[in-house]
């Protein structure tokens, strides 16, 4: 008995229906999975950020002064035994890379600013990115974790240009760099711990924050790696200081995870918390330089902009 086989192939339709119910599939397993990883590097970030608080808070409990760590190194003289004057570095939550140690005849000799590229992307205990951050006033309080420093969201784009970011983070120049103007004497320009309730509301008083890696009101990646932006100091202007920053070199926090729809950030404060903070709707630089202002000065954010935060 003969049988007849029916050999019935796909049509066409038939191929692109199959075909979009499986890119559809695809786009909704996708979306969760990418979403998941970006709540995880949110998560590590703001993790950084609360142990890098808790450290500087548990350097100033320590220190005789009560003093918080200072955003950048600096110089300060000291007479020596026979009556000349030297200079002894303050060190910094970073440390200058490069200066040699011991009293110096002259400020800042053979000093570097504390960059946080890698000199090549296979990091070294030698490269001087690494030396900043394991001669910096933290590095023993965080466990001499290095990832602590570094925020997924940030090293990833840097990657994108061809560099490697061993660190992730600004300090506000308000703790022991600006806010009694660079000139003064090393005792006007610490803030100690017993004394920040004169400076405000600590919990508004931002401590650290990231560093951007995006322009601001878009996704477009803007990696800033020159030696001022890429240093331990966010240069913004302090109210009450003789510091200040010209119109060009005034630098804003980073917005570099994505929560929703919404770009945001983390901030640390100075009494140790962290938040999550929106970017604003269309923001232009000038608001993000206004807000990271008002957060180095412990002040509220403008009404303007905090109805494009919500």
């Amino acid at each position: 008995m003969n049988r007849i086989l029916n050999n019935r192939a796909f049509t066409l339709v038939e191929l692109m229906i199959v075909i979009a119910i499986i890119g559809g599939l695809m786009v909704a397993l996708i979306t969760p999975i990418s979403n998941a990883a970006e709540a995880a590097r949110g998560a590590r970030c703001k993790n950084n950020l609360r142990n890098l608080a808790q450290a500087a808070l548990n350097y100033a409990s320590a220190g005789k002064y009560h003093h918080l760590p200072c955003a950048g190194s600096y110089d300060y003289a000291v007479p020596d035994l026979k009556r000349k004057v030297m200079y002894r570095e303050q060190g910094a939550w970073v440390g200058w890379t490069g200066r040699p140690k011991g009293d110096q005849i002259s400020p800042g000799s053979g000093a570097k600013t504390a960059n946080c590229f890698a000199e090549s992307q296979k990091m070294s205990v030698h490269d001087p990115a690494f030396q900043s951050i394991s001669n910096g006033v933290l590095y023993s309080l965080v466990g001499g974790d290095i990832k602590v420093y570094g925020c997924d969201a940030h090293k990833k784009v840097c990657k994108e240009f061809g560099k490697t970011a061993l660190r992730s983070y600004v300090m506000n120049p308000y703790f022991g760099w600006a806010r009694s103007g660079n000139n003064k004497p090393n005792s006007e320009r610490r803030v100690s711990l017993t004394a920040l309730s004169r400076h405000g509301d600590a919990s508004k008083l931002l401590l650290f924050a990231e560093m951007p890696c995006y322009k601001p009101g878009s996704r477009e990646t803007d990696v800033k790696t020159s030696e001022s932006a890429s240093d331990g100091v966010l240069q913004t202007k302090i109210v009450d200081s003789l510091y200040s920053t010209s119109s060009g070199s005034e630098e804003y926090i980073g917005f570099n995870h994505t929560s929703g729809r919404r770009n945001s950030g983390h901030v640390a404060f100075a009494d140790g918390h962290v938040d999550a903070v929106v970017e604003p709707t269309t923001a232009t630089e000038k608001d993000l330089q206004d807000i990271t202002r008002a957060f180095c000065n412990g002040l509220e954010i403008e009404q303007r902009l905090q109805k494009r935060m919500r």
